[in-house]
C-alpha cells in the first residue's frame, strides 16, 4: 500500500499482527510510521515479542498477547508490552 492508497482508504494507522514473525512490519511502519500498534502472540513464543521490542518499541506500539484474547483472571492470560 502506498501513502496515496492510504489516504484514499481513509485509515489513520495500522495494527500489525505478528509482522516480525513474517517480516512484515517495514511494510507498514514505511507508511504510517509511528502509528502502528504491533501484536505478537505467545503461541509464536516471546522471542518474537521481544525481538519486536528491540527493534521497534521505541518507536511503536508493541504488543504481546495470547491469541485466544483471555481476560487477566484465566490461567493462560499474557500480556505485556513495550
Amino acid at each position: 500500500m502506498t501513502s496515496r492508497e492510504r489516504e484514499r482508504a481513509g485509515f489513520d494507522f495500522a495494527v500489525a499482527e505478528e509482522c516480525q514473525v513474517y517480516s512484515e512490519c517495514r511494510a507498514y511502519t514505511s507508511i504510517y510510521g509511528r502509528h502502528v500498534i504491533e501484536i505478537e502472540y505467545d503461541d509464536n513464543g516471546i522471542r518474537a515479542f521481544g525481538r519486536a521490542c528491540n527493534l521497534r518499541g521505541d518507536a511503536i506500539s508493541v504488543v504481546f498477547r495470547d491469541r485466544q484474547l483471555r481476560r487477566p483472571s484465566h490461567r493462560q492470560y499474557e500480556y505485556a508490552a513495550c
